[in-house]
C-alpha cells in the first residue's frame, strides 16, 4: 500500500510497478496479459488522458487516435465499466474500472471537509491471490417455549392451556480477506485529482509519484 498524501501519480516510475506485478502473477500461474486499475469516475478520465499524453511522448508527438465519438466504455459481467489500453512496458493490457463505491469514497472525503484526494484510491488487484474465505460458521434453532416453560417465567400464562409454537433458525459466518501474495497487488490512496505525470521519472522512483525533474 502506498500513501501519495495528494502527490500526482507518475506514469513512468508506475509503469515499473505494474512490470514487476505482471511478473509475479506469471510467477503464481497467471496470464499477466490484463492488468485493472479501479479507481473513482472522475481519476478515471484524468488517469486514461495521462496514458494518452504518455503515448504520445513516447511516439515523439506522431500518435494520432480514430476516436468513435458515440462510442461507449465496456461493461464487464458483473456491472463494472472499464476502457482498455495496450502498454508497451510492460506489454499488456490495461484496463481502467471504475464503481460507484469509489465515487462514494470520494464524495464522503469532501462531505467532511477534506480534500478529494483523501478518499481518491487507485487499487491494482490480482483476483488469483486475493479472495473471501470463511474461517468459522454456526447454525442455532431456536424453538419457542411450551406452557410449562412459559409459566414458570410469568404467571399469566398458568390458565393457558396451549400455545402457537415456531423455530427461528440464525446462520452466522465469520469470513475475512485473504491476500496469498502481497506482491501480486497494489493499493494506492491520497492521489491528487491532477492528471498524473507523463513525460519521465520524479527523481525518487520508490514512491510512484511526482512531477518529471529531468
Amino acid at each position: 500500500m502506498f500513501d501519495a498524501q495528494g502527490a500526482v501519480l507518475n506514469i513512468p516510475e508506475f509503469a515499473k510497478l505494474l512490470y514487476q506485478i505482471q511478473r509475479v502473477r506469471e510467477d503464481n500461474g497467471g496470464d499477466g496479459k490484463v492488468i485493472e486499475l479501479w479507481t473513482d469516475s472522475f481519476y478515471a478520465v484524468q488517469l486514461a488522458q495521462g496514458f494518452l499524453r504518455y503515448f504520445k511522448t513516447k511516439s515523439e508527438g506522431l500518435l494520432r487516435l480514430n476516436v468513435d465519438l458515440s462510442a461507449k466504455a465496456e461493461q464487464g459481467p458483473f456491472g463494472f465499466y472499464f476502457t482498455r489500453f495496450a502498454m508497451d512496458y510492460p506489454r499488456v493490457e490495461l484496463r481502467i474500472v471504475t464503481s460507484k463505491f469509489f465515487d462514494d469514497m470520494v464524495d464522503a472525503a469532501k462531505k467532511v471537509g477534506s480534500m478529494d484526494s483523501s478518499g481518491r484510491v487507485l487499487w491494482v488487484l490480482d483476483g488469483k491471490t486475493n479472495y473471501k474465505a470463511i474461517i468459522a460458521s454456526n447454525t442455532v434453532t431456536n424453538r419457542s417455549g411450551d406452557i410449562s416453560q412459559l409459566a414458570a417465567v410469568s404467571p399469566e400464562w398458568e390458565c393457558v392451556m396451549k400455545v402457537p409454537k415456531h423455530s427461528t433458525k440464525l446462520i452466522s459466518v465469520t469470513d475475512t480477506n485473504v491476500a496469498e501474495c502481497p506482491q501480486a497487488s497494489a493499493l494506492f490512496e491520497g492521489l491528487s485529482s491532477e492528471v498524473p505525470e507523463h513525460e519521465g521519472p520524479s527523481g525518487d522512483e520508490s514512491d510512484y509519484t511526482g512531477l518529471y525533474t529531468g
